[in-house]
């Protein structure tokens, strides 16, 4: 360490420089450029240099056009440039051709991109060890690494996830800037059917990342209950869809939060006790982004023109076959309309059926054997199964409204009653039922049996009158 600190600055000024280059982490620059006035200086001298190598070594050269074209989207945003004509003129110009950025980023935007890589690369880390566990490999690829190319096949479809965010997000409930054959038309149509599966992949994973903190607030919030906010382990609400459309920084907070306080600030809205609902969002339109195409003949028999006519190219040059191989493999006997975010195809998504390489697919078989949708009995099941959820959501809701009318507010749930706050002293507890209701009619009884107090005691004054 001696000879480092007392050598460095007899090297030549290139030399000091090209020790920044093997940098791989913009956040190491400030740190290197610190450990002497030799490397500061060399730093200086070749400020942008530097920091555009570095982050060239941080975001590999197949993912940062996205990273880039999330930048630009999310200054649009914030400057409240967004138009139909805008979002047009922007998809255009960055999702027409796949272009290689040159020259050189401003340090604000080197800064930038680079945090948000850091976030991405967090939640990717999160979401391939998940997929993992549902994979066909099963415990024995818990541990597994990806590839690079798997990596960054996850990484470009985070981004195309955030760049959705900023041009299509709304604040308003159910409103949407442009319809879903719209967006399909000027998003969608840039890019194979495998890679917009990747995105239903990624809006599956994170709706259900957010549902536990989600569920939490709605399941016993009682102003939540009140509204009738859904919970349960349906993705395609309009409630966690707009939890969505606030975009990765927003979900990761959501995410981490471990408290029911932090997550209830999280996720209501700005001037609302609720959260918002927006049905317009991601889930909607990404069921209408295959909706061109021959509607009446399965992807098992298209022929090489129809493949060519009918099927876009993919936007990315993906030089590994595995996804578009397993895609078709999973919608062999499909007609265009379930080519992508197919309700039947969930439990392929669960384990990213279109993210990983050819080589880890044979490695698992997958292509070796025939996929089966659910069956009728499976169906059937997942049927009753919600229908016995909804009835206990059904008394939930009922009973929040009831206390909230009365005053009470805060925490709740069934057979505990005592974290709710009340605006006076209570003389006596509301009555409780202590079981959960096995069906709908169960729910109807325990609703009926259920009494409130007939008057309200009011609160003493300082005479105690």
């Amino acid at each position: 360490m001696a000879i480092s600190a007392i050598g460095l600055h007899l090297l030549p000024v290139e030399l000091q420089q090209a020790i920044f280059f093997q940098l791989h982490r913009t956040d190491d620059i400030s740190a290197a450029a610190l450990t002497c006035r030799s490397l500061l200086l060399a730093f200086l001298d070749a400020k942008s240099l530097i920091e555009n190598k570095v982050l060239r070594n941080e975001i590999r050269r197949d993912v940062l056009p996205e990273a880039l074209a999330v930048l630009n989207s999310a200054r649009m945003l914030r400057q409240s440039q967004r138009s139909v004509s805008s979002i047009q003129e922007f998809l255009e110009e960055n999702f027409t051709f796949r272009i290689e950025p040159h020259g050189q980023l401003a340090s604000a935007d080197v800064y930038a991109l680079s945090r948000l890589n850091d976030l991405i690369t967090r939640i990717a880390r999160r979401y391939i060890a998940c997929v993992l566990k549902e994979s066909p490999g099963g415990q024995e690829d818990v541990g597994r690494r990806p590839s690079k190319d798997e990596v960054a096949r996850v990484h470009r479809a985070f981004y195309r996830f955030e760049l959705w965010c900023n041009l299509f997000r709304t604040h308003k409930t159910n409103e949407t800037i442009l319809e879903p054959d719209q967006q399909r038309e000027v998003f969608f149509d840039r890019f194979s059917p495998w890679e917009n599966e990747q995105l239903a992949c990624i809006n599956d994973y994170l709706a259900r990342a957010i549902l536990p903190a989600f569920n939490d607030v709605a399941e016993h919030d009682i102003d939540w209950g009140a509204v009738r906010v859904d919970y349960g382990d349906d993705i395609s609400t309009g409630f966690i869809q707009y939890a969505l459309s606030m975009g990765l920084v927003k979900i990761h907070q959501i995410i981490t939060a471990q408290t029911f306080e932090a997550r209830r600030k999280l996720l209501r809205s700005d001037d609302k006790i609720y959260p918002n609902f927006n049905l317009e969002f991601l889930f909607d339109c990404l069921e209408h982004a295959s909706r061109n195409g021959l509607n009446h003949t399965p992807l098992q028999r298209y022929t090489t023109e129809d493949n060519a006519t009918h099927l876009r190219k993919p936007f990315f040059d993906d030089p590994d076959s595995g996804p578009e191989s397993c895609w078709r493999w999973a919608h062999a006997e499909d007609y265009v309309v379930n080519f992508v975010n197919s309700p039947w195809r969930i439990s392929l998504r669960k384990w990213g059926y279109v993210m990983w390489d050819r080589a880890t697919l044979d490695s698992w078989k997958v292509l070796q054997t025939r996929w089966d949708a659910p069956s009728m009995s499976e169906r059937r099941a997942a049927t009753e199964l919600r229908a016995k959820l909804r009835a206990e959501q059904e008394f939930s809701f009922r009973r929040r409204y009831d206390i909230q009318r009365a005053g009470g507010s805060g925490w709740w749930s069934v057979g505990d009653e005592s974290k709710v706050t009340w605006p006076y002293r209570r003389t006596r507890k509301p009555q409780v039922v202590e079981k959960k209701p096995e069906s709908l009619a169960d729910a109807k009884r325990a609703i009926l049996s259920i009494k409130l107090p007939t008057t309200i005691p009011r609160a003493k004054n300082q005479n105690g009158v």
